[in-house]
């Protein structure tokens, strides 16, 4: 039920930029049970702190979709790598997911992880064990190029 808080006391927008509370976006989870559901987290420095933005997107194939999103803010000593800061933005898209589904009762939710399949960027030497992590805890895992709800939506609302 902590997880329900964290998430329930944050600053909640839609993709408009208007709040709205963690209620409002169960709320239309539930009621986008036909729709694809996808969340993504990805971060950027700003002077002494890296800025966390979490997305949840959902999504209609042909169609296009909606999404809504909270930011945070961490000292860059609590995650001091490049390492530690993909792994933070996994684990709380994960946490995020879970709470969405034990919520919802929806199963079939994507998380992307902020993360490069391509050995040439430093992000790579992570994504083996991300994607590992995101399937072990039961959704479906998206990494770049594919992973849209982090590398777009959220990477918007952390600058």
């Amino acid at each position: 039920m902590m997880q329900f808080e964290y998430f329930n006391d944050r600053r909640w927008f839609d993709g408009s930029g208007n709040e709205c509370t963690f209620a409002e976006v169960l709320k239309h989870v539930g009621h986008s049970q036909d729709k694809e559901l996808h969340i993504g987290t990805d971060s950027h420095a700003s002077n002494e702190a890296w800025i966390f933005a979490s997305a949840v997107c959902i999504y209609q194939r042909g169609k296009g979709g909606k999404y809504f999103f909270f930011r945070d803010k961490k000292s860059k000593g609590m995650v001091p790598s490049l390492k530690a800061r993909l792994h933070h933005e996994v684990e709380v898209s994960i946490m995020l997911g879970s709470v969405i589904r034990e919520q919802s009762g929806r199963d079939e939710i994507t998380i992307h992880a902020d993360t490069s399949t391509n050995p040439i960027n430093k992000s790579f030497a992570s994504t083996s064990s991300l994607r590992n992590f995101v399937v072990a805890m039961g959704f479906r895992c998206r990494t770049k190029p594919e992973a849209w709800a982090a590398a777009g939506v959220a990477d918007k609302h952390s600058k």
